[in-house]
C-alpha cells in the first residue's frame, strides 16, 4: 500500500509535465499554469486516501483544475513582467486564440477539443447541466470563429458540442 506522499511524488514523476502542460493551455501563462497546477495539487491530495493509484490521483487533479478554471478563479501572477509580451509566451496561434476566451468557455473548448469529450462527458466532470456546457462550447467556438476566423474555426465543426442521443429499444416490448 503506497502513501499519499509516494502517489504524489509518482504522479509529479511521471506525469508533472503533461499536467503542466494543460494548465499552461488553460491558463496562456507560465506562472498561472504553475500556480493553477499547484492549487490542484494541493487540493487533490489534502484529503487524498493512502491507495489512490497514479491514473486515479492524475485524472482527480485534471478535473481540480478543470473546476478551477471553470469557476474563473484567477492564477496570474499580477506582478508586470518587464518587457515580456503575451507573444513571447506562446507563438502558437491557437493557442493564443483559446487562451483569449473566457474562462468558462476556454476550459469547455479545451476539455472538448483537447480531451475529446462529449458534453455530457464535461457535465459530469464539472458536476453542472450539459445544456450548461453546450451553451459555453458554442459560444466559445462561435467567438473563436468571429475573432479567428483565418484559424478555420466553426461552429458546426463541433455542433455546438452536442452529443448523438441513443435510443434503447427493448426486444420484449417490440413484439406487443
Amino acid at each position: 500500500m503506497s502513501t499519499w506522499t509516494e502517489t504524489l511524488d509518482a504522479l509529479v514523476r511521471e506525469r508533472g509535465s503533461a499536467l503542466y502542460g494543460y494548465a499552461f493551455v488553460a491558463t496562456g501563462d507560465r506562472a498561472a499554469a504553475s500556480n493553477l497546477l499547484r492549487h490542484a495539487l494541493s487540493r487533490s491530495f489534502r484529503h487524498a486516501p493512502n491507495n489512490m493509484p497514479v491514473d486515479a490521483a492524475h485524472a482527480y487533479v485534471k478535473r481540480e483544475m478543470q473546476s478551477a478554471v471553470f469557476a474563473g478563479r484567477e492564477f496570474r501572477d499580477r506582478r508586470p513582467l518587464g518587457n515580456a509580451s503575451s507573444a513571447a509566451t506562446s507563438s502558437n496561434a491557437v493557442h493564443d486564440a483559446i487562451v483569449a476566451l473566457p474562462a468558462r468557455e476556454r476550459i469547455c473548448v479545451i476539455m472538448r477539443v483537447v480531451d475529446g469529450l462529449s458534453s455530457n462527458q464535461i457535465a459530469l466532470e464539472l458536476d453542472l447541466d450539459p445544456a450548461t456546457i453546450r451553451a459555453c462550447v458554442a459560444a466559445g467556438v462561435e467567438q473563436l470563429a468571429h475573432t479567428h476566423a483565418h484559424l478555420g474555426f466553426a461552429p458546426e465543426d463541433l455542433d455546438g458540442g452536442r452529443d448523438e442521443e441513443v435510443f434503447v429499444v427493448d426486444a420484449r416490448r417490440r413484439g406487443r
